[in-house]
């Protein structure tokens, strides 16, 4: 019998053999005692795993059907799973010399982590950046590349380690139509003036789905030259799907990290950053990057660091919020929670920790979402007039601004609807405060103050004048204040009108008696700068 004869034919399960426990059971094959249909499996198997071997090498595309094909031309009968297992152990037979183990009594340098962009992305490593289509993972990339060609320090808010190196970029996901556009968005290309776009001398390499790139041997080996040529480079490889679309490898199996898995060795040495953009799964759900991956967890298992952008809220599925979490977490240290935002003008800017924007919307959520028509109409006349002035405002003024459908409140009414904002928290409150009217209580917002409060903190660790010094008093008694406009200069006088500690004419009877500087009246004037806000009484 030849080796061209059917060495394992069909027969039933109960006396079917495997063809890789026939090649164990059967030994030394080289005597010529050996059975001849042994041998012959033996050769064939041979040949089918020095095949299994160059498929490797060369990292051919559809491995596994290449591999059944050349099984059935040696008359070989293996199942999938024997398939696999060859080809699995092609594949690390490929890889077996670079496993040089360290032993005891090595010495071992380790090298701190060293970051791209601080808590985000490592330098030197595999970043997988993950998130839904069109949320903004490239642009991400791309704003990032923005600021360390300018120089910027810092990057959401990050600090950004290093000058921008070299870029490779990989982006077989777009035609280059689409590249142009985002890269003149963010200052990588220039427009010249035939019409021309020129890229950025920072983009080295651009690959685009016109003239792609895909990760086999040759894909491999092109990228491992360029980063021999740009030690340090950063490789960005957008996306994983349409890096792999030409070796016919399903993204559900484990086989699909292999490229990725042979791209990093070839490039590890040259210390290349490595940032993989990839799609979340429709069913994902939460803000873990690794589960969030579509296909296979072989991937983000590879990975040094994953990158999650997801829509804010979290979990409501809304798109409708421009706001975006960014999660990172792996390898290189504590996770890193984000809300960020693409503005306008190709910036990226971040609005805190997810853990601090919560914290804020929690609060709107509890104080503001249970407020009645009445309540929400008398909380925003109050706090529109609370920015406006700076002042904390009587019920009387308070009722003065409100809307026309609720101008007729009575006094019991609003005291009593102002009494359940304070009990919400969304009130500062004076009370039992003596004014020209008797004893009243002042109202102001609490958010309103707060705001207030800290842009007066932020004038004084600037080292600005806040306050106006106190007017001195001059001979005739009147209150004069130093006070700069359009028609004075520096340290010129104003005279403040109506306000004077000389008794009042016949020919004032309509104003209000003048009142001296501590009479309670006034409480809620914080100084007497804060009297220049109010109107003219004679206006």
């Amino acid at each position: 019998m030849g080796v061209d004869d059917p060495i394992v034919g069909p027969s039933s399960d109960d006396s079917k053999t495997s063809v890789l426990n026939q090649n164990a059971e059967m030994g030394d094959c080289s005597n010529a005692t050996c059975d001849p249909l042994t041998q012959a499996t033996a050769n064939a198997l041979a040949q089918l795993g020095q095949y299994a071997g160059g498929l490797v090498r060369d990292n051919t595309a559809h491995p596994m059907v290449h591999l059944r094909t050349k099984a059935r031309q040696l008359k070989l009968l293996c199942s999938k799973a024997q398939l696999e297992l060859i080809l699995g152990e092609a594949q690390d037979q490929a890889s077996e010399d670079q496993r040089l183990p360290h032993r005891g009594g090595d010495t071992i340098s380790l090298k701190p982590t060293t970051w791209l962009l601080m808590g985000v992305l490592i330098r030197g490593a595999l970043n997988v950046l993950v998130g839904p289509g069109k949320i903004g993972k490239t642009a991400l990339v791309m704003g990032l590349l923005k600021a360390m060609t300018q120089g910027a320090s810092s990057y959401l808010g990050l600090p950004v380690t290093g000058p921008c190196p070299p870029v490779l970029l990989v982006g077989t996901d777009q035609p280059l139509l689409d590249w142009t556009s985002m890269l003149l968005e963010y200052g990588l290309a220039f427009r010249l003036d035939d019409g021309k776009v020129q890229l950025n001398p920072t983009v080295s390499e651009l690959y685009d789905s016109q003239h792609p790139l895909w990760l086999n041997q040759n894909g491999i080996s092109a990228i491992e030259a360029w980063c021999v040529r740009n030690p340090g480079g950063l490789v960005i490889l957008d996306s994983a799907a349409s890096l792999t679309l030409g070796l016919g490898i399903s993204e559900n199996s484990r086989m699909f990290a292999r490229p990725f898995s042979n791209l990093m060795t070839a490039v590890s040495p040259h210390g290349a950053t490595v940032i993989l953009i990839h799609h979340t799964s429709k069913a994902s759900k939460g803000l873990d990057p690794a589960q969030a991956c579509r296909g296979t967890s072989a991937l983000p298992a590879l990975a040094s660091q994953l990158v999650g952008l997801f829509h804010y809220p979290a979990g409501k599925g809304s798109v409708s919020d421009p706001r975006i979490v960014l999660v990172s977490k792996g390898r290189g240290g504590a996770p890193t929670e984000l809300v960020i935002e693409r503005s306008e003008a190709a910036t990226w800017i971040s609005h805190g920790t997810l853990e601090e924007v919560q914290a804020a919307a929690q609060q709107c959520n509890v104080h503001i979402t249970p407020l009645n028509d009445r309540q929400r109409s008398i909380y925003e006349a109050l706090e529109e007039q609370h920015r406006a002035t700076g002042l904390l405002q009587t019920a009387t003024q308070i009722r003065s601004h409100l809307p026309v459908a609720i101008t007729d409140l009575d006094a019991r009414l609003l005291r009593r609807a102002l009494e359940q904002l304070e009990a919400k928290g969304l009130l500062v409150v004076q009370h039992d405060v003596a004014t020209s009217r008797g004893r009243e209580n002042l109202y102001g917002s609490k958010a309103v103050q707060e705001q207030i409060d800290a842009d007066e903190l932020a004038r004084q660790e600037q080292g600005e004048e806040v306050e106006a010094e106190q007017g001195e008093t001059t001979p005739d008694g009147s209150t004069r204040l130093p006070l700069g406009d359009e028609n004075s200069s520096a340290g010129d006088s104003v005279e403040l009108p109506g306000v004077s500690s000389s008794p009042s004419t016949p020919g004032d009877s309509e104003l209000p008696a003048a009142k001296p500087v501590s009479d309670p009246s006034y409480p809620y004037f914080k100084d007497w700068a804060s009297l220049l806000k109010v109107p003219r009484l004679d206006d």
